[in-house]
Parts: C-alpha cells; structure tokens; sequence
C-alpha cells in the first residue's frame, strides 16, 4: 500500500497546476503514474513459472469454473494475452499447474531406500509439509475432475494411480496397498483443515495396522455389552453434523434437492444452473425462484439435506455396532446420485477461510471428528481394538480412509467399494475381527474381504 500510495502521490505532484511545476514528457509521466503491475514487485522467475504459481492460487480460491481468464489477471499480473502467450487455453494451464503439484507430491515419497520404513514415513510428511499449496491445489483438482466434462479427468486418475504405485514400491510391506493410498489421499485432505495434523504418526500407525496381520480370532457370535451413556452421547454428535436439522420438506422440495444434488454433483456449482435443475423435476424455471430465489440458496439446502441415512449411527447400542454402522452409512451414501461427488469437491475447495462455504464444511469435518472419536475411544476402552493400535490414531485414520474412498469413488464409481474397504480396515483393527453376521448386515462376504487390496 505504500508503494500505492507514494505512485499515486508523485502523480498527483506532477499533474498539479499549482506551484509551477515543470511537467516532464508525455512518456515519463505515463511510467510515473502507471498502476504498479504486480510482476513489477515478483521475483525474477520465468514468466511461464510465474503465470502457474497464480494460476494455482485462483484455482485453489475459484475453483476450475470460477477461475477465467479474466481472474487469472488478477492472480498473476500478465495480461490474457501475455498468459496465452504460454498457455493456448485454461485447461492447458490447468494441466501444468496439476502436473506440477503432482510431481512434487511423488517427489516427497523419493526417501532412501536404507532407512526404515516407520522413519521413512515421518520424512516423507516432514517435506509434505513444506509444499502446502501443491498439496492444495492437487487436493482441490482431483476432489473436482470427475465431474462431466472436466479437463483434468484423466491426469487426476493418473496421479492417483502413480501415489498408489509409489506407496506400493517403497512399502511393500503394506498388505493392501489401496487402502494405504485412499488413507494417504484423506489424510492430506484433512491436513488442509488442520495444519498441525500430526500425519506422520498416523501414517506410522495406518503401516502398522496393514502391515500386519489381526492375530486375534474371529467369533461366530459377539454381544458386547451395551451402555446408554455412550447411546445418548452418540445421537448428539450424530446431529451436530448437520446443520439445522429441522428441515421439512413436501414431495416436490425432496425433488428439487435430490436434482440439485445430482445436478450440483455432476457439473459443479458453478456448472449446473437453476434452469437445469428446474428442467429436471418438471417445473418451470420460476417456479423454482418462487421457493429459492437464488442458486445460492437452493445449495444451503441441499448441504442442509440429512439423509435417513445419516442417522443410522444413532440406533446403535454399542460402540462396535456404532463402527459397522458408520461403514454402512458411508456406504449407503453411494447411492444418492451427485451427494458423494458434491461434498467431496464442496469439503475440498473450502478449507480457505473466506471461501464460500468454509464455516459449514469446517463445522462438518470437526462434527465428523468429534462423533468418530467417541466411537473409537469408547471401543478402546472396552479393549476391542488391537493392543498394538491407539484408539485415537484410528479415529482419524478411519476417517481419512472415508475421504480417500469418495475421492477414488467420484472416478470408479464401483458399487459397494466404500462399504467393502472400511469393513476391511475395521477387521483389520477390531478385537475380534468381524463376524460372519456383521458381514452379513453389510452384504459383505467374507471371500470378499481376502479379495479385497
């Protein structure tokens, strides 16, 4: 601003008729008095270099839709067509922004073959943690680029395939080595949210769980005992999630917002407009602005939808019942079309204070933490998790395991993928292991889980 403000000064000294100044050319008045330009102040990397470091800066604010060409201006002080001087298109330049925070992602797996694998993991979050925006932004693009029409669709999938290989060939220890990447891909989402994300001891513990086999005995039947402490506490965290849970809503308001969700999944916010919408449910595009005058305002309620689904958790007698429960909600969730798409880029973008809808997707990441960590804690006091494991490492893991799932699922979309890979986990790390009967209320055999990487 001082650098504005004593521009701006010399020009008006220079323009003023009083006191007699001497004006000096045309030239060097236009230099003196010019808006400083922000490339004037950058440091001296090359302009294609410059031109992405903005470019990834409006995408991490804007998104792929929101950020034109005309807002790349402003993020990176090049006129458009100094930027298209570079880059024909923004999907080119959204292609090199990708591959570049994608490479230095996989670059951070590159640890020394000699060092062991627990350390190995620490130095490889140590230097995750200095490149925050090309975790961001590759975080951002590939929670979005399954959406129709996406220009990064198939590098998104591509960078996702190459974490999973580089996991694979550094540690290959690890038993399933797509779970480990879908924990690794949550993990460096939830890290958006919270910067002091102790990730490396997570990872450290998520190696563990997969490295090694459950020794414990699976049981033909399992009755823990039940506690309406733990059930009373459960069903209040189940509701802090949603956000003004009291919706009412007649037939044709369930219409709209299971379009809305479809719609908004599928082509993006920005993407998917009202006349689309309207157009889907069979109502005109008025009528649809009598009962949400702005687009805006038909996405709060869609986000404030609470699916029957939802509640599944707050039936549960047990924490170990409340577990298999939340690998059935989270599953149940897939069939929804546009809901796991929608929250999965909406949760992505809005880890930006000031972005729209950072306060409700904040409030729903910790609701979601709050209600995992009972879960968890409640098991690891009744002894049901592996002595090896902490409880409290496995609530987040869990977690980041569900965040890792939707993202790969927005491109697969496999039926029953998610449900199949949470109950995989949660063998894994439960005391004893699932029964034929739990799988069973899953409609999940147990081949399937042998069968299952």
């Amino acid at each position: 601003m001082q650098a504005y403000a004593l521009a701006y000064s010399g020009c008006a000294a220079i323009f003023s008729p009083y006191e007699g100044l001497h004006k000096p050319p045309f030239s060097e008045r236009t230099r003196l008095c010019r808006r400083p330009r922000v490339r004037d102040i950058a440091s001296l990397d090359s302009p294609r270099k410059h031109i992405v470091n903005g470019a990834r800066q409006a995408f991490l604010t804007r998104g792929y839709d929101g950020a034109s060409m005309r807002v790349m201006t402003d993020y990176t002080g090049y006129s458009q067509a100094g930027i298209s001087h570079y880059f024909q298109s923004k999907s080119d330049l959204l292609i090199a922004v990708v591959e570049e925070s994608s490479t230095i992602v996989l670059d951070s797996l590159a640890v020394d073959e000699s060092v062991d694998d627990i350390t190995a993991l620490f130095k490889v979050w140590r230097t995750l943690t200095r490149h925050r925006d090309h975790v961001a932004v590759r975080t951002v693009v590939i929670s979005e680029a399954s959406k129709k029409g996406h220009p990064a669709t198939d590098i998104a999938a591509e960078t996702m395939n190459a974490l999973k290989r580089s996991l694979t060939k550094r540690f290959p220890t690890v038993k399933q080595p797509q779970i480990f990447a879908d924990i690794f891909e949550g993990l460096m989402k939830a890290w958006l949210y919270q910067p002091h994300l102790d990730g490396g001891t997570l990872l450290r513990d998520a190696h563990l769980a997969l490295s090694t086999a459950n020794e414990t005995v699976a049981a033909s039947i399992f009755t823990p005992e039940t506690s309406e402490d733990f059930s009373y506490e459960l069903e209040r965290l189940t509701r802090e999630i949603f956000i003004d849970t009291a919706v009412d809503a007649d037939e044709k308001t369930t219409d709209i917002i299971n379009a809305a969700t479809e719609i908004f999944g599928q082509q993006g916010y920005i993407g998917g407009s009202l006349r689309d919408i309207a157009s889907k449910v069979g109502i005109s595009h008025p009528a649809l602005l009598r009962r949400y005058h702005t687009k805006d305002d038909l996405l709060k309620a869609v986000l404030r939808r609470q699916p029957e689904f939802s509640l599944s958790t707050m039936g549960a007698r047990t924490p170990r019942e409340a577990a298999i429960k939340l690998v059935k909600y989270s599953g149940a969730a897939e069939n929804i079309p546009g809901y796991i798409p929608l929250h999965t880029t909406l949760e992505a973008r809005s880890f930006q204070p000031g972005t729209s809808h950072h306060a409700f997707a904040k409030h729903r990441f910790e609701s979601r933490n709050a209600l995992h960590n009972h879960i968890f804690s409640a098991i690891g006091d009744g002894g049901l998790i592996r002595s090896d494991l902490s409880a409290k490492h496995q609530s987040r893991i869990f977690q980041a395991l569900r965040d890792g799932v939707y993202i790969r699922w927005t491109f697969d979309q496999i039926p029953g993928s998610t449900q199949l890979s949470l109950a995989h986990y949660l063998n894994l790390i439960l005391v004893p292991p699932l029964t034929e009967i739990e799988l069973a209320s899953l409609g999940i055999d147990s081949n399937d889980l042998h069968n299952a990487s």
